[in-house]
């Protein structure tokens, strides 16, 4: 009788593990999806000249661009849609 209780007890604990893997799984997967967009900042040298830092999570990717519209080139050949 023992014994039964031990495997049932033992079914139980795999279960709540498995939810929690479950439920991991799922957060790591929001985490991952919302970090996904490609971020563009613009910046200010010391002389008063602006240039944008651009960054795109998908491939890792950093560039540095000298202007607004090239900066909405980058973006658009980046995301065609």
């Amino acid at each position: 009788m023992a014994l039964i209780q031990t495997a049932r007890a033992r079914q139980k604990d795999l279960r709540g593990t498995q939810r929690q893997f479950w439920l991991i799984r799922i957060w790591l997967k929001l985490l991952d999806n919302r970090n996904k967009e490609p971020i563009i900042r613009q910046h200010c040298d010391r002389q008063g000249r602006e240039w944008w830092l651009a960054y795109d999570p998908v491939c890792n990717r950093t560039v540095y661009l000298s202007s607004e519209a090239e900066a909405r080139v980058w973006l658009d050949q980046l995301r065609p849609f």
